[in-house]
């Protein structure tokens, strides 16, 4: 072969090669087996979390590692507590709260939901991110969902946090409250239609689960959430019709569907953790955490990718006292292609007695 033959065909393949764009792993591998996930199902009241109110400064989250470039691993869950005081004037909230320090660094579950192109099974999916609390963690986690943006967002979708081209919040978050068994999050713009002419990649009905299961997984609760536009109940999120509280709908959640404990449950011996996972080799993983260190954790399996499986998890030798659950699985992926670190994490506050 000539010296010419051969410098042609090494351009041809360097040229050809940087055309080529990764998409993440196990995504990828499954759309091209052709194997689907789950129908996308129209409007679940389930995107919020509950109803544990605490309020967040509007636009003083930080996220850090928010592109899914892979984070570093987050600290330990926040545990409920007293309310802190809102003292920057900027988001409200009133209500049962979990306490944070302002400024302090922690871990919160931000939900996206999957595109056409190979996404996760379910409609919805949780990735775990280290945020900046402004000290109210409810609107802390509306805030971090507003601008939580996708290193593929082809792939995990965010429409809060605006197309793809124009990237920008859709809205704005005024209050956060959790009373009398309803979590109310009140916008300060109206989310029915944000993208009025636009064909988004994203498919259009997972937002308002979205929502209400960032929220309600902040402020630890199974409550039902309310949305409001500048103090009046809103009638559509993002096309989806809304006629009142919404209730965390876990049959659209992707990776792990937890069936027990609830949040405040109470225990006098060992601790069970179940319900459905379908995650990378069927890994499960559960872990308690006391003032901030872990204590224990237990692995086990469920389903794999594609098929729902029940697990079912132990953890022994608790001593007295209140910890805070995180049920999970690792990501198979890692570097620019990974979500996240930790996948589908699930917070349930308990006590030993």
């Amino acid at each position: 072969m000539s010296d010419r033959t051969e410098d042609a065909l090494r351009d041809a393949l360097r040229n050809r090669g940087e055309e080529i764009r990764p998409i993440p792993a196990l995504p990828g591998i499954l759309h091209r087996a052709g194997r689907s996930r789950s129908p996308s199902r129209r409007w679940a009241p389930a995107v919020g979390i509950g109803i544990a109110s605490v309020g967040l400064v509007a636009g003083a989250v930080v996220v850090v590692g928010g592109t899914g470039g892979g984070p570093s691993p987050a600290p330990a869950p926040p545990v409920a507590g007293d309310p802190v005081p809102d003292d920057d004037g900027v988001g409200e909230s009133r209500g049962e709260s979990v306490a944070v320090e302002p400024g302090s660094e922690i871990p919160m579950a931000i939900y996206s939901s999957g595109s056409d192109v190979g996404a996760p099974f379910g409609d919805v999916f949780a990735g775990e991110f280290p945020i900046t609390s402004s000290g109210n963690v409810g609107v802390d986690a509306v805030n971090a969902l507003l601008q939580h943006q996708s290193a593929r967002p082809e792939v995990f979708c965010n429409l809060w946090s605006g197309l793809r081209e124009t990237p920008q919040p859709v809205t704005r978050v005024t209050s956060v409250t959790h009373t009398d068994g309803v979590v109310t999050v009140d916008l300060g713009r109206d989310v029915t239609d944000p993208f009025p002419g636009a064909d988004p990649v994203c498919p259009v009905g997972p937002q308002l689960q979205q929502l209400v299961h960032t929220v309600t997984s902040a402020l630890r609760t199974d409550d039902p959430v309310l949305v409001t536009v500048n103090g009046e109940p809103a009638d559509a999120v993002f096309g989806e019709p809304v006629d009142g509280p919404v209730e965390p709908d876990m049959s659209v959640l992707a990776g792990i569907r937890p069936e027990t404990p609830q949040q405040g449950a109470v225990f006098s011996g060992p601790v069970t953790v179940t319900g459905e996972s379908d995650t990378f080799e069927a890994n499960v993983v559960v872990r308690a955490y006391q003032d901030g260190r872990q204590v224990a954790q237990d692995i086990g399996d469920g389903g794999g990718y594609g098929e729902f499986a029940p697990y079912e998890l132990t953890l022994r030798g608790l001593e007295p006292g209140e910890y805070t659950l995180k049920t999970f699985t690792g990501n198979a992926a890692s570097g620019p292609e990974a979500y996240a670190e930790i996948m589908y994490p699930v917070y349930t506050d308990i006590t030993v007695e």
